[in-house]
């Protein structure tokens, strides 16, 4: 399979897994409209079409947030999304401030999870890479990344286990190193001379910077060194750089 196609197919996962979950929201509760009027669509974004219209006075219950939308159920039971900076035109039934916020800087310096996808060269070839991280505190994190690697005359799968070390968390620009171990399957792309599959041991050393765009995406810039250990006298090092995007939760 090309790389194109490798790559296609990636994207399309991740924007699946880069559509943020709907989480309950925590401070889940009866509000009362305290506007002239809020649109509620069908769905979290301002694509879906308007259904409804809340009007002052009226009270609803905010069930969820997914980003900057927040789901609500009127008291007739009908449900749809609003924009947080609607429900902040809100108050309590105690006529409390309500004030939901977007996510934002903050929310990256206290991440609990990562998902993200980057392509790059492993050596003198392209790849593409996928990974899931849980952060263990705002410094430490355990990540798994799966490499695809297409080249002239071989294809290769490498999967590693990493710790992530980022000393500085509330930079904008925030730098990290990374150490980890896994496996790489090499397939060679011989036509004329017999060749056998290997799977070889990998040892990673790395490091590289985080650049927070906005909202819940950071782009990633990395280096690895991966120490394939071999059955030969000498191991094999290869150098490899990845650029990509990553979604935090």
């Amino acid at each position: 399979m090309s790389l194109p196609t490798y790559f296609t197919r990636l994207i399309c996962v991740c924007s699946l897994l880069f559509i943020t979950p709907a989480c309950l929201a925590k401070d889940a509760t009866n509000v009362i409209v305290d506007t002239g009027y809020i649109d509620v669509h069908t769905g979290p974004g301002r694509g879906y079409p308007v259904f409804h219209a809340l009007e002052k006075g009226e009270t609803i219950e905010l069930l969820k947030q997914r980003t900057d939308w927040i789901k609500v159920k009127t008291k007739r039971g009908k449900k749809g999304w609003i924009h947080v900076s609607d429900v902040n035109k809100t108050r309590g039934v105690n006529g409390e401030v309500v004030a939901f916020s977007t996510p934002g800087f903050e929310q990256f310096s206290n991440r609990k999870f990562e998902l993200g996808f980057s392509a790059g060269q492993f050596e003198n070839s392209d790849s593409i890479s996928a990974y899931v991280g849980w952060h263990l505190n705002k410094n430490i994190a355990l990540e798994a990344h799966a490499t695809q690697v297409v080249g002239d005359f071989s294809d290769s799968s490498m999967f590693t286990a990493n710790v992530v070390l980022t000393p500085f968390t509330n930079w904008r620009i925030t730098p990290f190193v990374t150490l980890g171990a896994g496996t790489i399957d090499i397939s060679p792309d011989a036509t004329l001379v017999s060749t056998e599959d290997r799977t070889n041991d990998v040892l990673q050393v790395g490091g590289g910077i985080y650049g927070y765009i906005g909202r819940r995406f950071v782009a990633r810039l990395q280096y690895n060194n991966n120490t394939l250990v071999t059955d030969r006298n000498e191991n094999e090092e290869i150098n490899e750089w990845r650029l990509g995007i990553t979604a935090f939760f």
